[in-house]
């Protein structure tokens, strides 16, 4: 995670230029102002690196951020992610009173892993296939152009994969966070009847 282009500065950024980018940066991405959620923890957590002098010296040093830091991170994605999968499940379920919403949770959750599981199992093939043809290429040039422009790609391949696998983990954090809920439905079993019916039924069908 390079904090710098996060922030869009350089390495020899002083402070007030630190300061002047993630007010720029914070403003045009902020979740009020319709801004992508993660990109602005993103932004935040490379302002509080950066800004201080400790932190940003041992940064630069090591490349680290301070543990506290990143769990904070990790856990807003987390709670933000399941307010995502729940709106999602109220948004899913039929019968608010009778269809479990953390079920429904837990199957979107799977479901996401499952898609994710995939995508990057077909990104490594092709990153794989793109190792094996730019050994085969050869430039009758000094320069390989067609190489390089696969080895770019390849790199963005792999930007991705390490994304997916990111959000696969926060998948699973998310179901592990489920097992410590529980969902009170309705269950008068005549009424539970009456809705399933109404879900079957269709306009112009058999009443």
């Amino acid at each position: 995670m390079d904090l710098y282009q996060i922030l869009g500065v350089g390495a020899g950024a002083s402070r007030i230029a630190v300061k002047a980018a993630y007010r720029a940066r914070a403003k045009q991405f902020h979740p009020d102002s319709g801004g992508d959620p993660e990109r602005f923890r993103l932004i935040k957590l490379a302002y509080d690196v950066l800004s201080d002098a400790d932190l940003r010296e041992r940064y630069d040093s090591t490349g680290e951020i301070p543990d506290h830091l990143h769990r904070s991170l990790e856990d807003d994605r987390l709670n933000a992610l399941a307010g995502e999968v729940l709106l999602a499940a109220v948004t899913r379920a039929g019968a608010p009173q009778f269809d479990d919403v953390i079920d429904l949770m837990r199957d979107i959750a799977t479901g996401e892993m499952t898609r994710l599981t995939y995508q990057i199992t077909i990104t490594r093939q092709l990153v794989d296939k793109i190792s094996m043809v730019m050994g085969r290429i050869r430039s009758k040039g000094s320069e390989n152009v067609l190489s390089s422009a696969l080895l770019n790609r390849q790199a963005g391949l792999r930007r991705q994969i390490g994304e997916a696998e990111s959000q696969h983990e926060l998948y699973r954090r998310l179901l592990g966070m489920l097992d410590g809920y529980t969902y009170e439905r309705h269950v008068d079993s005549v009424t539970y009847a009456t809705v399933l019916r109404s879900r079957a039924w269709k306009p112009g069908g058999d009443e």
